[in-house]
């Protein structure tokens, strides 16, 4: 007798007249309870309810095409909800029992290369033709990359060498990444060389350098450098790679900081131990720093969006 008496006082409903708008509060039986909100033509455009096929809530709002395009099914798959938001022209979803890509489904295009100010972008300069390598630092080959934020650059480099050497006379070249024309820092003057005491002929071997830049929004060049220091020196079949990196993860040694001169004073057995640990010490406090950045930059843009809302209300 409770429980009916209990039930026919929910079948009764919530209802308030305002323009003809109604809002019902009811009882669905071994479901629960259901509220539906109707518009002056008597139509449910907003209604909550008990999954069906589960746990969790449905929940559903009707849009202007008379259809219900919002929809939250609390207990879809595996206990796990689905939202659906659609119109005429698009559909997206959110899944939230699936992992990774599959987790997300947006309308094609919905998202343009613009939007994403600051994903990661390579170029790439091929100069199949051979370059005479002078004493004075010569120019291999070059790329140009425009970096869409401030970030990094990965600059990789190859070319094969060829050195014709005549006995007796050491041949020998350095070869480096640069972000500027005729400066190769001590980092990169990296050495090739044949020995004075090897037999006359052309010597070809890889010649390969590679260097981390910091770089600033807008156009940025490097270059694959080499100056002779001995003997005729060629480089063919050259290769220059910039790609573009938005965020570190860790410390970053910048190229253009390091020595102009090769630090033969510093020669040791390896790192230490301790070295090693302060190294590792200095990347995850520098990401713990950068994290931190990001924190506060959307914590400003959430209160300057609050502030909007509260100056412009609709």
């Amino acid at each position: 007798m409770k429980d009916l008496l209990i039930a026919a006082l929910l079948c009764i409903g919530v209802q308030g007249i305002a323009q003809n708008v109604r809002i019902d509060l009811k009882h669905g039986g071994a479901m629960g309870g259901q509220l539906d909100v109707y518009d002056e033509a008597q139509r449910s455009i907003f209604t909550v309810q008990p999954d069906e096929a589960g746990n969790g809530a449905y929940v559903a709002i009707r849009s202007g095409r008379n259809a219900f395009d919002f929809l939250w099914d609390g207990d879809f798959f595996n206990s796990s909800g689905l939202f659906q938001l659609a119109g005429n022209g698009s559909s997206t979803q959110i899944r939230t029992y699936n992992i990774g890509d599959e987790a997300v489904i947006l309308p094609g295009n919905a998202i343009s290369a613009a939007e994403i100010n600051d994903e990661a972008g390579i170029t790439h300069k091929l100069n199949s033709g051979s370059v005479a390598v002078g004493g004075v630092t010569t120019t291999i080959a070059s790329t140009v990359i425009v970096a869409p934020t401030d970030g990094y650059v990965i600059v990789m480099a190859h070319s094969e060498i060829e050195l014709d050497h005549t006995s007796g006379i050491e041949s020998s070249v350095n070869i480096g990444v640069s972000e500027a024309q005729g400066t190769l820092s001590g980092v990169q003057d990296i050495l090739l060389a044949v020995p004075s005491g090897a037999a006359s002929g052309d010597y070809s071997m890889p010649g390969a350098a590679h260097g981390v830049y910091e770089v600033t929004a807008g156009a940025n060049s490097f270059y694959l450098l080499g100056k002779k220091l001995s003997g005729s020196i060629t480089a063919r079949d050259s290769k220059v790679t910039a790609l573009f990196i938005p965020t570190s993860y860790g410390t970053v040694e910048n190229e253009i900081d390091a020595p102009t001169e090769d630090q033969l004073s510093l020669t040791s057995d390896g790192l230490t131990p301790a070295q090693i640990s302060q190294a590792e010490k200095a990347s995850l406090l520098a990401n713990q720093e950068r994290m931190q950045r990001e924190i506060d930059e959307l914590k400003a843009l959430l209160l300057d969006t609050a502030s909007s809302s509260q100056n412009n209300p609709r």
